[in-house]
């Protein structure tokens, strides 16, 4: 068995036990939640029904065409990860709509979100099991490779000279040679026996079963070379041959280049067709072949007893054409001409042709005569559309020896068997030319077209790919237009606006999808988790499992700390995020947080709406500003699409995002913000996040109260950010992954069964907890007996509070992807209300403190002192509720925590790292950009030293030498003493009778500071703040002179510093 073969039944296998499995599942899942139970009794009984059965047996047929349909198995070795991903996530698609037809198709209408809930189990489902099968063996298939048996089996076709070195390249590559075909080089490329060269590498397949042919020529058989291509295309396995000598066929190949130490080579027997593209043809053609025939056999009597009475001989012309790779085939037509007219030699037909019957000349002109080819079609000989299949003689034809000379001298273009133009480009040869030397070609064959792709230039010394496809100018082309006629008539701050306003409506979609995924996952994963309590220990780390493999496996990049990427971003002036990044993250967190994993979803989706913004802005070709400005749009249409609070995104843009903002720019935010805030209202309904009743009026009496749970929140928050940092870097210092998620698993399943509020995002605790239903959050842990006790639920509480910061880490510490919005929020709500409901206990405590609206200041509080950002604090509890008569109180507790937090943490949780780098030009540019640049970069040495025993006439002597007017004073030991400024002399430096009276002790004087080699220049720069001075003289510890650095050399360096980090990608 053939390792191809091979590997194609192990998809096929692996996929068919993953869509038996789906099936399974999903019905196990649509029995438990369309309720029909009433009508079919159990679920064996259910799953064993003939009607189930039936409906189940019809839809795995249904997939499993559909897979091989998408093409997946025609190619099972060699498979790309990120191609076999998107293959996989389209058929499942498209099955898992099909297959929802066939479930419900008589089904009782239920509500709307019912069957959402099946359509997206049934995706998840059969995308998670069949791309773990498919992936499982790719991943294995890779890891043969190192295997001499899985080496691919080349045969090599030239001249001698050129196969011996890729011979030697071979060696290298991974690649068996399985034998060689070599050109008979005393003949003449004109003699060139090509049949016998065609023969020997048909005997080579017969007995070797190589896998892969690479032909190689010297200049002056390139003739040759594209005679053996065309003779070699039979043999079904890929042909590469030299870059610099690539064949121009009808319709253009699609090319794979590869490189063997240096020699590129082009596969071109593959053809711009996708796979999926290849078998739809390929069904269309037999389809619509065999329509045709039975839907046209009375015609085809009619005209067959026309045929037979009209002049003798057979009713068919039977006519031996050359098809696909060279292969021949019999074409069937009606016969149109008399018998044995011919003659030895072919003969075109021409208008009046006395070889033509009456009858034919009629079913030519309407083609007739051709009806036949459908049986062609049908066989597989010919196709509906493709090139005309021609007669081995005229093609021999093709290849005459006139145009063979002509090709040389104009242009080196030769012409295949086929009919098609090889060109050999060249560079410093403009499209000019090339079209030119065409049009010339075109006077002696009237079929050959140029297909307009300059397809490689190996004479370029970096061996760039010149792929200037005319689908790619066009759509630039066009672009450019648009860009052009947008400045013309739409000015930019209007064109901003219309972006921001599409901003806005992406990032509510993406938002909309990102809840919708999260909830659905959340609502399968928590109604098998109730039946089945060990499903909270397996659930999560599956999630997280899948997250790592899909962003190590597909992403390939880092995707976690979502608004730290956006700060980079802005911080280096670039404002280019990874295209990715407006998919990746969403899908990746959708998969943490909907099995269970302990971040929220806040964090991703403000990284997919900056990411929206940033590729917007680079499409339309935005200037920096206006780029950051895209950049910052995303991030508040994000916030204001999630939570619909557009108030809220805006102010987060400003004060977490810290930009460069005017009035004008404003516009943009609010612009964006509104938009999403209210697509997201019609997409989810006007409700708020929470539902909050305000109850009790603030009275002043709670001011010392509401002040003390601030600093309270302050304290919390500082105590997250530290455990969250120490907790990141032990993980880091982890090597492997495997190790790293297994000690993530363990912490995060032992956390969720002992306190289930760390299950998921924790939003529905805080509605329970908003709703005074207290009891119930112990429901499902160890101590649920307990729920009735006052103190027990604070014990609780204040646990779930303390490990909620462990939850979250080890999630994203063990491939998870979230963020730290909603764990800010949980930990402050549990905060909020653990102090309320302390103080209420005890009865000296004269002022009732109520329970809901502390929850909601502490949630306020919190955010603000871990994000340092007091205003979204107050504006998101104020939107999330609906509760904007807090506002005072509000503003109380995030003031009183901010400034607690300032105390010990100067940046934000999200700015820490980049401020501990020096890399945060966001906030504090200048001290970030000192930070960066190094003493020893802006000490300048060439100023001229001078000794204390020196005259004046010595140091004007070296005045004249030097172009600086201070010079430092150094001794023996070469320690700094004083310094000589040219101002300070220059009247008594022009009288010569005082250069032997005076010397350099006399009139030196000592620097207004000294600059020490160990500060930094945060301390340098301070030291010039303080003597106002431009030049200030370096030493080390012990005094010895080091150099001069000048206010000059700082400023040149610090705008450097600055221009290397706005340098784009």
């Amino acid at each position: 068995m053939s390792r191809i073969l091979l590997y194609r039944l192990r998809y096929i296998l692996s996929d068919s036990l993953a869509m038996l499995l789906t099936i399974i599942l999903f019905n196990i899942l649509r029995y438990n939640v369309e309720g029909v139970t009433s009508s079919w009794g159990s679920l064996g009984a259910y799953l064993l029904s003939p009607r189930n059965l039936l409906v189940s047996g019809l839809v795995w047929s249904v997939w499993m065409a559909l897979f091989a349909l998408s093409g997946y198995y025609n190619k099972p070795i060699n498979k790309s990860r990120l191609d076999e991903l998107w293959v996989t996530l389209c058929s499942v698609f498209v099955g898992s709509v099909v297959s929802f037809l066939f479930w419900v198709v008589d089904d009782i209408v239920l509500d709307t979100r019912v069957y959402l809930e099946l359509f997206v189990g049934i995706f998840v489902l059969a995308f998670f099991w069949v791309y773990l099968g498919r992936l499982c063996i790719t991943l294995g298939g890779i890891r043969k490779r190192d295997n001499p048996e899985h080496w691919e089996r080349v045969l090599l076709v030239g001249t001698k000279k050129e196969v011996e070195h890729l011979a030697q390249c071979t060696k290298t590559m991974r690649f068996v040679e399985r034998g060689r075909v070599l050109i008979d080089e005393e003949a003449t490329p004109e003699c060139a026996d090509l049949e016998h060269l065609s023969h020997r590498i048909a005997s080579i397949f017969s007995t070797l079963s190589p896998t892969a042919i690479y032909l190689t020529v010297s200049p002056e058989w390139k003739p040759v070379a594209g005679h053996l291509l065309y003779s070699m295309y039979r043999f079904h396995c890929p042909i590469y041959i030299e870059a610099e000598s690539v064949p121009l066929s009808q319709p253009r190949p699609k090319l794979t280049h590869a490189v063997l130490m240096g020699v590129p080579m082009i596969e071109v027997t593959e053809t711009n067709m996708s796979e999926l593209a290849k078998n739809l043809k390929y069904c269309f053609d037999r389809v619509a072949a065999l329509f045709a025939l039975v839907v046209l056999s009375p015609l085809f009597l009619v005209l067959s007893i026309a045929v037979r009475r009209s002049s003798s001989g057979p009713v068919f012309y039977r006519q031996e054409r050359i098809g696909k790779r060279g292969k021949p085939f019999l074409i069937y037509k009606f016969r149109t001409m008399y018998t044995n007219t011919e003659g030895e030699t072919p003969q075109l037909s021409f208008e009046g042709d006395p070889r033509v019957t009456p009858l034919g000349r009629w079913l030519r002109r309407y083609r007739l005569d051709e009806l036949p080819q459908f049986y062609n079609v049908l066989r597989g000989d010919m196709s509906f559309v493709g090139p005309r299949p021609e007669r081995q003689y005229y093609i021999d034809q093709l290849a005459c020896p006139l145009l063979l000379s002509l090709a040389q001298r104009f242009a080196r273009d030769y012409l295949l068997g086929n009919g098609a133009i090889w060109v050999r480009f060249y560079p410093r040869r403009d499209a000019r030319t090339l079209t030119l030397r065409l049009a010339l070609l075109r006077k002696y064959v009237a079929k050959a077209r140029f297909c307009g792709t300059l397809l490689y230039d190996t004479y370029d010394t970096k061996r760039r790919r010149k792929m200037t496809s005319s689908s790619t100018t066009t759509q630039s082309g066009a672009l450019m237009r648009f860009i052009l006629w947008r400045e013309k008539h739409i000015s930019e701050r209007v064109f901003v606006l219309i972006l921001a306003f599409i901003v806005g409506l992406a990032t509510a979609v993406a938002a909309f999808v990102l809840k919708e995924l999260v909830h659905t996952l959340q609502h399968f994963a928590t109604t098998a988790a109730q039946r089945n309590q060990y499903l909270y220990l397996v659930l999560p780390p599956v999630g997280i499992f899948a997250t790592a493999m899909i962003v190590r496996y597909v992403v390939r990049d880092d995707i976690s700390h979502g608004v730290t990427k956006i700060l980079i971003a802005l911080s280096q002036r670039k404002s280019r995020i990874k295209p990715h990044n407006m998919w990746s993250s969403v899908l990746s967190s959708a998969i943490t947080i909907g099995m269970g994993g302990s971040v929220g979803a806040e964090s991703p989706i403000v990284l997919t709406g900056a990411a929206i913004g940033s590729n917007l802005g680079r499409f339309f070709k935005m200037e920096q500003r206006n780029l950051m400005l895209l950049v910052g749009c995303g991030a508040a249409g994000a916030i204001a699409g999630i939570f619909k609070a557009p108030i809220t995104g805006l102010v987060f843009v400003i004060e977490v995002l810290l930009m460069d903002l005017t009035l004008v720019s404003i516009l943009p935010l609010l612009t964006t913000s509104v938009t999403s805030a209210s697509l997201a209202y019609i997409l989810t309904g006007r409700q708020a996040m929470f539902s909050f009743m305000q109850s009790e009026d603030f009275i002043l009496d709670r001011i010392p109260y509401t002040l003390l749970l601030g600093i309270l929140c302050g304290f919390v928050a500082l105590y997250f950010s530290r455990i969250m940092f120490f907790l990141e870097r032990r993980f880091k210092r982890i090597p492997k992954y495997v190790n790293r998620f297994l000690l993530s698993a363990v912490i995060l399943s032992v956390l969720i069964v002992l306190m289930p509020p760390l299950y998921g995002e924790g939003y529905s605790v805080i509605e329970q907890l908003l709703s005074n239903d207290y009891s119930s959050i112990m429901q499902g842990s160890l101590f649920a007996g307990l729920g009735d006790s006052y103190w027990w639920i604070v014990l609780f509480l204040t646990l779930v509070l303390l490990f909620k910061v462990f939850a979250s880490v080890a999630t994203n510490s063990g491939g998870g992807c979230g963020g730290l919005f909603a764990p800010t929020l949980f930990v402050g709500g549990l905060t909020g209300f653990l102090f309320s409901h302390t103080l209420n206990y005890f009865p000296f405590i004269r002022v009732y403190l109520p329970e809901k609206n502390f929850i909601l200041m502490g949630m306020a509080g919190t955010m603000a002192a871990v994000m340092h950002a007091p205003l979204t604090g107050v504006f998101l509890i104020a939107e999330l509720t609906g509760g904007y008569n807090l506002f005072l109180p509000l503003m109380l507790v995030v003031l009183s925590a901010y400034c607690t937090i300032r105390v010990f943490m100067r940046h934000s949780i999200y700015s820490l790292r980049l401020a501990e780098e020096g890399k945060l030009l966001t906030h504090q540019k200048d001290q970030a950009v000192l930070t960066l640049m190094n003493l020893d970069s802006v000490i300048e040495t060439e100023f001229s030293s001078v000794a204390p025993e020196m005259t004046l006439g010595d140091v004007v002597r070296i005045i004249g030498e030097s172009r600086r007017n201070v010079f430092p004073v150094v001794d023996g030991d070469k320690r700094l003493v004083g310094i000589v400024l040219l101002d300070n002399i220059r009247n008594i430096m022009f009288r010569p009778e005082l250069y032997d009276r005076f010397q350099v002790e006399t009139f030196m004087v000592s620097p207004p500071a000294k600059i020490l080699s160990t500060m930094s220049m945060e301390e340098a720069m301070r030291t010039f703040d303080d003597t106002k001075a431009w030049n200030l003289p370096v030493v080390d510890a012990e005094g010895h002179y080091l150099g001069f650095i000048s206010k000059s050399k700082i400023f040149n360096t610090y705008r450097e510093v600055l221009t290397d980090l706005s340098q784009g990608d």
